[in-house]
């Protein structure tokens, strides 16, 4: 999917429980060869917006002021093998671009 984005749209990613192990955390992403951004949760994240995630993965599409563009995505956003459900996120991309213009 990271590598499908057009070029005015990032992917960042937070671990919810890379703050109890950050080390693990940041061994297990240098071994998937993830090279979009991922962000630790912390104290800071969990007050301003982690804290109220209530199911894994949720996603936040947000426009480049930091607006948030559209409703949170809770769970994937359908069900398949990867290729589907990278589809269907790209096809949410393409919706909220269209919100913002």
């Amino acid at each position: 999917l990271y590598q499908r984005l057009p070029a005015n749209v990032n992917l960042i990613t937070i671990c919810m429980d890379g703050d109890a192990s950050a080390g693990l955390a940041q061994s297990i992403l240098k071994k998937s060869g993830t090279t979009f951004p991922v962000l630790l949760n912390s104290d800071s994240l969990k007050a301003c917006f982690t804290g109220n995630v209530s199911g894994v993965p949720t996603t936040v599409y947000v426009d480049c002021k930091g607006n948030i563009v559209g409703y949170p995505q809770v769970g994937a956003p359908t069900v398949g093998d990867d290729e589907s459900v990278a589809e269907r996120y790209m096809e949410q991309i393409q919706d909220c671009l269209a919100q913002v213009g």
